[in-house]
């Protein structure tokens, strides 16, 4: 069945004969049908896209060019029934869809780019991100920026380094690699240990700077259990993971010495 639309204009005109002021209501009724839309460069589709019978060919690739990568002007639109027929394999942007005798819901468009091979490698294949131009600034110019991000947490750094110092408060030292090393150097592979928070035990399997974290020494623990992140390897960005030391999947830790305690923390039986 074709949809109905209705269309209602209400407007107030005084009969010159009478004097009277009467209302007058126009009605448009325009008959609506739903078409599915298939995009044949990208294979994209729109499912029941709603065109007016009395729209022009060229009012409906105007329409068609707001869903995909196609402009209207090099588009030539493909008219198939419900069985998939072709009804006619270039509709003329003069006519109305109406012309075309589209009976009901179901038919559908295929819509054939006919743009030159130029004009469509600038628009096709936009799913492909290598395809797109990107905007790169190299590290250098990119700390010359007074707005950039490290440059803006630097300074929130200071304020607040500056707010502790005027209460009197220890203002906790930047990280370097030496930070930790004390406490590292009471801890020595093959301990027992504890790990907070969780009172965790396990034993440690690697004491040292792991590049990939933040400055300073790190621990590295297997668990007893399964309270871990990872097998004794640290994922480093773009790169195969770093390995400390080898566990079973989910036993292994890494954390700050000031986490660690050890001692004699036998293994607990379950």
């Amino acid at each position: 069945t074709v949809s109905v639309l209705y269309w209602c204009a209400a407007a107030k005109k005084q009969d010159s004969s009478t004097g009277r002021e009467l209302l007058c209501i126009e009605v448009t009724i325009m008959a609506v049908v739903r078409i599915n839309l298939l995009h044949l460069p990208s294979g994209a589709t729109v499912l029941e896209k709603r065109f007016t019978l009395d729209m022009t060919i060229e009012q409906v690739k105007v329409k068609c060019a707001t869903h995909f990568q196609t402009a209207a002007e090099h588009m030539c639109l493909i008219l198939k029934n419900e069985a998939g027929g072709v009804v006619d394999g270039d509709l003329k942007n003069d006519k109305m869809l109406g012309y075309y005798q589209v009976p009901a819901d179901g038919w559908a468009i295929d819509i054939k780019d006919v743009a030159p091979d130029v004009t469509k490698a600038k628009y096709h294949n936009l799913e492909d991100l290598s395809q797109v131009e990107k905007y790169e600034m190299s590290e250098e110019e990119y700390l010359r920026r007074p707005d950039n991000v490290r440059a803006l947490r630097e300074k929130k750094e200071a304020a607040l380094r500056a707010a502790m110092e005027a209460q009197g408060i220890d203002v906790p030292k930047p990280l370097d690699d030496d930070s930790f090393k004390e406490e590292a150097e009471r801890i020595a592979v093959g301990d027992r240990c504890m790990v907070f928070p969780g009172d965790r035990l396990g034993t440690v399997r690697y004491v040292g700077r792991v590049p990939p974290l933040k400055p300073g020494f790190w621990v590295g623990v297997e668990y007893d259990e399964p309270v871990g992140k990872n097998d004794g390897a640290v994922a480093v960005k773009g790169k195969a993971p770093l390995r400390l030391f080898q566990c079973n999947p989910n036993y292994g830790g890494v954390v700050r010495p000031e986490q660690v305690t050890v001692g004699d923390f036998p293994p607990e039986e379950f």
